[in-house]
């Protein structure tokens, strides 16, 4: 028998839910005092120790001081949720309200938006094409992208160049809030949403002032990632983010909260998500789900933990999947990243007291969330919150990190 096959074979513990945090298959309710819950899904170990009672604790050490209903500072954030998974316990649940002021625990169902969190889901998309031979890193994207966006530059980086940061492409596009190019801002721009409605027809415009390259330096840009997602979708004839991230990712690994455009998000399912809180002045106001328009591979997806919880356990190699030959190699480092790191598929690649890491974090105005793991051991953490550049999460998710080895 394997090491993993093992670890299911462990005799599962379903422990007592606390508080209203909605908890990992089991749904729950209680009182009304932000608390976290004990891991509901948590394995006995060989030794017949319950590790996930612990850890629960320990999690709620980290996570409870760092979020409140009611702020009492910018270091606070209104709500958030926390995912760990190991090979001997997981944990799913939230801290503070829905809201600010309200009242609702997040839970495991409750709908965040991950910003940047998406670009290491298009990276695993392209990851897996490559894997089924359709084209490589060294493909030069010109050669996947329909002609409108194709014929916009004389020459294409690579698909691997684009998705590294190495491609020479800005953060966002030079026309992004002066679409119609007369040099002012356009009317109906929301700060809280600049990219959304921007299309291909306006990043042919923006490309026109372009010079991409394959082999740039490291330059963070929302553009290069942006456009290996289009690259996929026309690739693949898809209609748009979600339905290429369905094909390539979510439906394989059954994962039904994740939506790549906020507009996919079924009306039935809107009430789930969690509102945004954008920093205003030394307050939080009310924000919104970010659109980033034709640019959403780079960082629009919604989902909630319980999805988390299923992708973190393919990426940490705790469930064998159709993609886990395309997880191993978007881990594998392409090229140099930010911080002395190495940058696998847009995903970042460290090695701290002797663990490799992976790395990826994602902000909006209005919700911000960070998710880190590792193999060896195999522990996979993600922290959601709904408040935009809540730079803590950071720090968060290294310390549930630490104690879950």
């Amino acid at each position: 028998m394997t090491t993993t096959q093992a670890r299911h074979e462990r005799r599962r513990v379903t422990t007592r839910c606390l508080g209203l945090a909605t908890l990992l298959l089991v749904g729950c309710a209680g009182s009304a005092t932000p608390r976290a819950a004990e891991p509901v899904d948590a394995f006995v170990d060989d030794a017949g120790h319950d590790g996930g009672a612990s850890l629960g604790a320990r999690i709620e050490e980290v996570m409870a001081p760092a979020f409140a209903a009611a702020p009492a500072s910018l270091e606070q954030c209104v709500g958030g949720v926390a995912v760990v998974v190991t090979p001997e316990s997981e944990f799913v649940g939230g801290w503070g309200a829905t809201t600010l002021g309200g009242d609702v625990v997040p839970g495991e169902t409750t709908l965040f938006q991950i910003g940047s969190i998406t670009k290491a889901f298009t990276g695993l998309a392209m990851a897996r094409r490559v894997e089924e031979g359709d084209f490589t890193a060294a493909t030069l994207a010109g050669e996947l992208l329909a002609a409108d966006l194709r014929d916009a530059v004389p020459m294409w980086p690579t698909m691997g160049a684009l998705m590294s940061h190495h491609a020479g492409l800005p953060a966002f596009p030079p026309n992004l809030v002066d679409r119609d190019g007369d040099g002012m801002r356009d009317s109906g721009i929301d700060p809280r949403s600049p990219a959304a409605g921007y299309d291909r027809a306006a990043l042919r415009a923006g490309l026109a002032s372009w010079s991409p390259a394959s082999d740039a330096p490291y330059l963070y840009s929302n553009v290069g990632v942006g456009l290996v997602g289009i690259a996929l979708q026309d690739r693949l004839g898809t209609a748009g983010y979600h339905e290429t991230l369905q094909r390539l990712v979510t439906a394989d690994l059954g994962m039904r909260d994740t939506w790549g455009e906020v507009a996919a998000i079924p009306e039935s399912e809107r009430a789930r998500l969690a509102t945004g809180h954008v920093v205003d002045g030394m307050t939080r106001a009310v924000g919104i789900p970010g659109q980033m328009g034709v640019l959403a591979s780079a960082g629009e997806i919604v989902t909630s933990g319980r999805d988390m919880r299923v992708w973190l356990r393919a990426l940490v190699g705790l469930d064998d999947t159709v993609l886990s030959a395309a997880i191993g190699r978007a881990i594998t480092p392409l090229a140099d990243g930010p911080e002395g790191r190495s940058m696998g598929y847009a995903i970042e690649i460290e090695d701290v007291g002797g663990i490799r890491r992976y790395r990826k974090g994602g902000n909006t105005s209005s919700y911000g969330a960070f998710v880190l793991w590792s193999t060896e051991p195999a522990i996979g953490v993600a922290v959601l919150t709904n408040c935009g550049g809540f730079r803590r999460v950071v720090s968060l998710a290294e310390a549930l990190h630490d104690l879950a080895r």
